[in-house]
């Protein structure tokens, strides 16, 4: 019982079970409901396994993850990360992402690719911010695809 008293206030990064996908879920959601159905199937067929969620005072404040490239051991495509919409600009976007490259780096890999969507809905790219924290953090826009509305990234 007095042990919670003790415990760490500040975030971490812990792995997904499947208890958490209701709430990871939620969060995907403030977004883009089609994204948390997606989302929902993906993570199910995995068994959310390679995916974390961010922990802070006993709230889940946002998932990431990562995905093996098919056929390579060493490159990975970051998979599902968001956070919720008032853990934004707080620098947990950052500290989730630093973590999850920590994890990535145990494992042997040794670069990430990001897809993202720029995807309007009445008019505003709901992806915007986070294309931009992207570049913010160190990644570097490679492609972008507009028959699917994608842009691609990668860490340098």
């Amino acid at each position: 019982m007095f042990s919670k008293l003790f415990e760490p206030t500040g975030p971490k990064l812990i792995p997904m079970e499947m208890r958490h996908l209701g709430e990871a879920l939620a969060i995907i959601a403030e977004t883009d409901e089609d994204d948390a159905e997606e989302a929902r199937l993906a993570l199910e067929a995995r068994n959310c396994s390679g995916m974390f969620v961010l922990v802070q005072k006993h709230r889940i404040m946002g998932i990431t993850g990562a995905v093996l490239s098919e056929g390579t051991d060493d490159i990975a495509w970051l998979s599902w990360t968001y956070l919720t919409s008032d853990a934004r600009k707080q620098g947990l976007g950052r500290f989730m992402i630093d973590q999850l490259l920590g994890e990535l780096k145990q494992y042997g890999v040794r670069k990430i690719f990001i897809a993202t969507s720029d995807y309007r809905e009445d008019g505003v790219e709901i992806y915007a911010d986070a294309q931009a924290f992207y570049l913010t953090i160190g990644a570097a826009e490679e492609m972008r695809v507009p028959i699917f509305s994608a842009r691609y990234y990668q860490f340098r």
